[in-house]
């Protein structure tokens, strides 16, 4: 079993996820100061739905029946019905996807008995301070790990990132369990299977790696867009903001508050005077605008709209936006 060197138990829990970025830029992990809004939406994203599905399907042991795709079509039908019509966008795709890799999915499972499955169960590491839920676990006579992926891969690799994930999960597979898995795997809705490849040399690394740089400076910032895209502490980070000028579709937004307009949805559209010029950013949950013109603003994780008549460009609120708003000192 591959270990590394204990940590102050005061320190922060790292998923695998937050893990790689803490690799890649030490000031990601930390307290943060800022009071960040986000949408109070209950809607799902096509992601989160997808593995939802695959939990209840597995649940009711849809993967051992006879037609496994038909069950596999049943959960989705359940959860669909379940939001009521509000359904993310991009689902049609990702079902459609699901679907046509029912069978596949059910080969891989097999005939496994439901406590040979263990789907997102929450594996912890006390002493290195790391958790993490990992998709699917396969026990049996191979120890199989699973990632599920709802994304495009426009080819038979995944990111860096993602396989250092699946190193961590590979850890906490084996340290819960006692077997280092067998076979890694992303899979893809559009590609099928991808396997990773995960060594005892690789896992000490990853946690090397961890180690280090949970012994660097919170203050050395390495901002990139990668990194940070989910970063919780994005919005406070100077550094952030500085680069982000210079990324060539930023996909945030720092400014003046000019202008607020409300739509008969609740949702508002404001107009933010940057350093580049004003952009218009819609869709923003009207509760969320708490402050008025004159106000500071930054926005994150924003989608691109269309330019408007005016020539103005234009950013929309998204599932996982999130703002700051604060009046200048």
């Amino acid at each position: 079993m591959t270990s590394a060197t204990p940590i102050d138990q005061g320190r922060e829990w790292l998923s695998p996820t937050r893990a790689w970025r803490l690799t890649e830029c030490p000031a990601s992990v930390g307290p943060t100061t800022y009071a960040t809004a986000k949408g109070t939406t209950q809607d799902v994203n096509t992601g989160t739905l997808a593995h939802r599905v695959l939990k209840r399907w597995i649940a009711v042991e849809g993967y051992r029946a006879q037609d496994p795709r038909q069950t596999l079509a049943s959960a989705v039908n359940e959860h669909v019905a379940e939001l009521g019509g509000r359904l993310p966008a991009g689902w049609a795709l990702a079902r459609a996807r699901l679907l046509a890799r029912g069978t596949a999915l059910a080969a891989l499972l097999g005939a496994r008995s439901p406590d040979e499955v263990i789907s997102e169960q929450e594996m912890i590491d006390p002493e290195l301070r790391l958790r993490g839920t990992p998709d699917l676990v396969l026990l049996g006579p191979e120890v199989v790990l699973i990632d599920l992926k709802t994304q495009t891969f426009t080819k038979d690799d995944v990111p860096d990132w993602v396989k250092f994930q699946l190193t961590i999960y590979a850890y906490l597979v084996e340290l819960t369990y006692g077997l280092r898995p067998d076979r890694v795997e992303v899979f893809s809705l559009n590609r099928g299977p991808i396997p990773v490849t995960v060594t005892d040399e690789k896992i000490k690394d990853a946690l090397l790696q961890v180690a280090s740089a949970r012994a660097s400076s919170r203050h050395d910032a390495k901002p990139a867009e990668v990194v940070c895209y989910f970063c919780r502490r994005r919005l406070e980070c100077q550094p952030h903001w500085d680069a982000a000028t210079k990324w060539p579709d930023a996909d945030c937004v720092e400014g003046t508050l000019r202008r607020i307009e409300e739509a008969t949805t609740g949702a508002v559209a404001v107009l933010i005077q940057t350093k580049d010029g004003d952009v218009w950013v819609s869709g923003v949950p009207g509760e969320l605008i708490t402050g008025g013109p004159g106000d500071h603003a930054r926005l994150v994780r924003l989608g691109r709209s269309r330019t408007n008549e005016s020539g103005l460009t234009g950013r929309r609120w998204g599932h996982n936006s999130a703002a700051h708003i604060a009046t200048p000192m």
